[in-house]
């Protein structure tokens, strides 16, 4: 709360994140949102987990993380391909 009165009190517009701001290039905006997306794939579903639990569904797989299946069957085919497209 501290800081919504220090914002007012300055009259400076108050942006939430950058990548809001309509200057903010969409290209790195989109990027960013990917490495975002990437990183809370991998942490909330983590690589040794999943190696653990290798042959089960999407459901069954899905519901051991709390995640919705759509977000699991990203974790699984989308992030998968891009690390192997990151190899050397």
């Amino acid at each position: 709360m501290a800081q919504v009165g220090y914002c007012s009190c300055i009259r400076t517009p108050f942006v939430a994140a950058p990548w809001e701001s309509a200057s903010f290039p969409r290209k790195v905006r989109q990027k960013q949102e990917d490495e975002a997306d990437t990183f809370a794939a991998h942490f909330l579903m983590p690589e040794g987990e999943l190696q653990k639990l290798k042959g089960k569904g999407f459901k069954e797989l899905a519901e051991y993380f709390g995640v919705p299946e759509e977000k699991m069957e990203l974790r699984l085919t989308v992030f998968d391909a891009s690390k192997k497209n990151d190899a050397p």
